[in-house]
């Protein structure tokens, strides 16, 4: 009777399976990479503009702005340029031998490359955790067939670079606190997490909520479970930088001169000049400079509006309407501002999005039900909720500013939550691994696998996409989209569709 769910079970937890999801992943991502015309919808065009900036120096700082127009918003005090820098050089290597088709396409598998490397890494993190393999290898199929994450993956954008340095920052921080927990102190680890810490803040300005949090949590034990007067632990620390080699003690040692150098030079005199951390484009160049800039000029111009008839103070107004946009923007297709017809969005498809309201629905549920037996005895797993609840606190409470600010929902995508959601899930699968047994896991399995399968991951782009979206003039593209989305117009059920505001 239970054979079934066994079997199912056994297949999940296996390392061909985590694999087979790997190499899902690549395909779909590498598949929107190759087909999609340059530029896609996540800013795809401005994070290229950046690096053919950095291109032009050697330095990730920039002392002048361009003059004229600013496009590109304040490039010399904008917090969030490390991954622009880093991705100058390959830029530099391929853009002088190749066209801009070619240029573009290797620059995206090189960002799949570093997603890629960020999910082996969040395996090895999340099994930190009591959830089985199978969980965990669940969590991460489940994750790579949300619609935005290949779409995400397969453009230039930096929260791929980011992908990759959360879960080696998290693994780190982990470490540290294991061994602070038995007593030992590696302070050449410490040092290298925090200055990685900073660095991830350079490549996105909203690292700075993890930074805290991670801050905070080796803070936490070291308080708790190495309660030493100073003087020891000042001994601890000189006995651990001594048993250093001494190529070891180079590296730590400038790895940390240049991520706390660039971090003041960046936060330090934002905050000391603008009082902001991340100083507005009029703040810095004026208004009239910066109504080239998009996002920025969009703010501007709804700051002199009056606030729509239907906006409300209410913080559960709002919560809904964000909670909305999130789902929407999650299992959505979008192309880029190029082409005859930019910004064509499409909503969601109907069945994958039943799916994932009943899958997380339920699951949130199954979380609070079964929190005794789940959360108690699992350090890990608290761990890495606690940074993911700091993470998801702050987004929230920025985007709730700004839409008392504005008057309206305004950055509500679903890929800002890629940062936080995989904790989440395999807290649900440890729930739903509760609340399942025997065969009722099997067929459960293979019902979500099938809800999934209309529309998850790229599916959904090959479904809604059309010849505006593909690169121009590259039949290939045109004809193996318009192959695929003949098979997938037979299994996939697109109307009606959900509608969302």
């Amino acid at each position: 009777m239970h054979s079934f769910g066994k079997i199912v079970t056994a297949f999940v937890r296996s390392r061909v399976f985590f694999l087979a999801t790997l190499v899902l992943f690549v395909v779909e991502s590498g598949w929107i990479a190759l087909s999609s015309r340059y530029p896609m919808a996540f800013d795809e065009g401005y994070h290229l503009g950046l690096v053919r900036i950095y291109a032009k120096q050697w330095s990730p700082i920039i002392l002048h702005q361009p003059a004229g127009p600013a496009p590109f918003g304040s490039v010399t005090r904008y917090p969030s340029f490390l991954y622009h820098w880093l991705l100058s050089f390959p830029y530099r290597m391929l853009s002088p031998h190749l066209s801009l088709q070619a240029t573009v396409i290797s620059l995206r598998f090189i960002d799949i490359a570093c997603f890629a490397i960020g999910l082996i890494l969040f395996r090895r993190l999340l099994l930190k955790t009591h959830a089985s393999a199978s969980v965990v290898h669940a969590a991460l199929f489940l994750f790579v067939l949300i619609p935005t994450v290949p779409l995400l993956a397969g453009q230039i954008n930096y929260d791929n670079l980011l992908m990759l340095i959360l879960p080696a920052n998290l693994l780190m921080t982990w470490r540290a606190g294991e061994q602070l927990r038995q007593k030992k102190l590696n302070l050449a680890l410490l040092l290298s997490t925090f200055s990685l810490a900073l660095l991830g803040s350079l490549v996105v300005f909203s690292y700075l909520p993890i930074l805290a949090a991670i801050t905070v949590y080796l803070l936490y034990v070291r308080w708790k479970f190495n309660k030493l007067p100073r003087h020891k632990l000042v001994a601890d620390a000189a006995k651990s930088w001594q048993k250093l080699m001494s190529w070891q003690k180079v590296v730590t040692t400038i790895l940390l001169i240049v991520s706390v150098g660039l971090f003041v030079e960046t936060y330090g005199i934002n905050l000391a000049k603008y009082h902001n951390i991340t100083p507005q484009c009029g703040q810095v160049l004026g208004v009239q400079r910066c109504m080239t800039y998009g996002p920025w000029a969009r703010n501007y111009q709804y700051s002199l509006q009056p606030k729509p008839a239907n906006f409300s103070h209410d913080p559960l107004v709002f919560l809904g309407g964000w909670v909305q946009g999130m789902l929407s923007h999650s299992l959505f297709a979008i192309n880029g501002p190029g082409g005859p017809a930019p910004y064509q969005n499409r909503s969601p498809l109907l069945i994958i999005t039943v799916a994932v309201v009943t899958v997380f629905g339920l699951g949130l549920y199954l979380v609070v039900r079964y929190s005794r037996s789940i959360f108690p005895h699992d350090p890990p797993l608290q761990f890495l909720l606690f940074v993911s609840a700091v993470y998801i606190v702050s987004l929230l409470g920025k985007n709730y500013y700004d839409y008392l600010q504005f008057g309206r929902l305004l950055a509500i995508n679903g890929r800002y939550l890629f940062f936080a959601i995989l904790p989440i899930m395999v807290a649900m699968g440890m729930a739903y691994a509760r609340f399942l047994h025997g065969r009722s896991r099997g067929v459960a399995a293979i019902v979500v696998l099938l809800c999934f399968l209309q529309g998850g991951g790229a599916l959904t782009f090959i479904y809604d996409s059309n010849a505006n979206w593909y690169w121009p003039n590259d039949s290939f593209a045109l004809h193996i989209n318009r192959d695929a989305q003949k098979v997938t117009k037979l299994f996939i059920i697109g109307k009606p569709r959900p509608k969302f505001w």
